[in-house]
């Protein structure tokens, strides 16, 4: 239902890799800590691609996309591949992007997915709630107030769930 271009790979503030990721030799060797087997793999091949080298020349860790960001913070590895709102806690933390989906042509395809019977059962539930999710999207980029209306709703959400987000 819609397409993610926020998977994105961060190195340290100051490292070589953050300032000429250009170069493979400041890739080389670097232990990488992301979620193996999903969309953040492709995204760091496709990096690696582009300065000539392959998953066999970094060393991965393979660890779920939250817990990624809090061993990245605790000084784990040299580069982080992350997504969504746990990539902007990367950048909140200082953490240098150096490539991300959409810049690494790799545009990852997030889907709803349901089981036979229950599409069967509820169909008209679940074409719905996907028509909403699009219609929002729509609305959200219709105007600049209406994102700011988003982000309050947003956040007054997660503040209601108990959740730490500014």
């Amino acid at each position: 239902t819609d397409y993610e271009e926020n998977l994105a790979l961060f190195a340290r503030a100051g490292s070589p890799l953050a300032e000429d990721p250009s170069d493979p030799e400041n890739w080389r060797g670097t232990e990488w800590i992301y979620p193996a087997g999903t969309t953040a793999q492709p995204v760091l091949v496709n990096a690696l691609k582009e300065v000539g080298l392959g998953l066999d020349d970094i060393t991965s860790i393979n660890m779920d996309v939250s817990n990624a960001l809090t061993a990245y913070n605790g000084g784990t590895g040299d580069g982080l591949g992350v997504w969504n709102v746990i990539a902007f806690g990367a950048e909140d933390a200082g953490h240098v992007r150096i490539g991300d989906a959409g810049t690494l042509g790799f545009t990852a395809p997030c889907g709803t997915v349901v089981l036979p019977e229950m599409l069967e059962a509820k169909r008209d539930l679940i074409e719905t709630a996907v028509a909403v999710f699009h219609f929002t999207v729509e609305w959200l980029y219709e105007s600049e107030d209406h994102m700011e209306q988003a982000t309050e709703w947003f956040l007054e959400h997660v503040e209601s769930e108990g959740l730490k987000v500014n």
